[in-house]
């Protein structure tokens, strides 16, 4: 089964990285991009059955223990692949 994870900073966190990239864009002469955030991907292939639930907070769990995402600084969203 395949796992996806997406971690990005949250909304009200500062996110150095992501404003040099924005402004990086803007001295590029793309003034027209407002919001950029710049985040993680993670993808995770686990055994069939290996996680009877997949909801979202099994999933966050199963990330925060994996050590994925900071829930205090960055917020967690997973997919699931048969």
């Amino acid at each position: 089964m395949g796992l996806k994870f997406y971690v990005t900073p949250q909304k009200q966190v500062v996110h150095p990285a992501s404003e040099v990239v924005k402004r990086a864009l803007h001295q590029m002469g793309h003034s027209e991009v407002q919001v950029l955030t710049l985040g993680k991907y993670f993808e995770v292939e686990i055994a069939e059955g290996a996680l009877p639930h997949t909801d979202q907070a099994k999933l966050k769990e199963f990330a925060l223990k994996a050590g994925l995402y900071n829930p205090v600084i960055e917020d967690c969203r997973a997919e699931v692949e048969s």
